[in-house]
């Protein structure tokens, strides 16, 4: 049996109709998923996104990241990124050949590399 997680998404703002259903499988496999922005159809100030998005990665224990850099650059995924390396959030990865970071060569048991989202299943199915 698996622990349950308490997951934040993190990604483009044009990805979020594509995590839809991955969140909704994320969630079947017994986990929650924290990212409140996947659901908002339309942008609003960027304070009250700010503060959405930091309120709902301080409610998470592990923050999946797609840095998919096939869509509009977005520098907010790798903020969401930083803010979870430094509070020790468990960390994934999805399909890291789509962009490069620094910090994803630190050597930390808590950040997991998967080449896509069956991988990412699998994963959460086990722990």
């Amino acid at each position: 049996m698996h622990k349950k997680r308490w997951i934040y998404l993190a990604s483009t703002w044009e990805n979020r109709f594509t995590l839809r259903p991955i969140a909704n499988k994320i969630e079947s496999l017994g986990h929650n998923v924290t990212s409140n922005w996947i659901w908002i159809d339309e942008s609003f100030d960027g304070r009250t996104e700010a503060i959405r998005d930091y309120n709902d990665i301080n409610g998470s224990c592990t923050l999946v990241l797609w840095p998919d850099e096939h869509t509009k650059h977005s520098s907010g995924k790798f903020v969401e990124f930083g803010i979870a390396l430094a509070w020790g959030l468990d960390i994934f990865i999805v399909d890291r050949s789509t962009s490069s970071c620094v910090f994803f060569d630190l050597d930390l048991a808590r950040m997991q590399f998967v080449d896509n989202w069956e991988g990412l299943y699998k994963l959460l199915e086990r722990k």
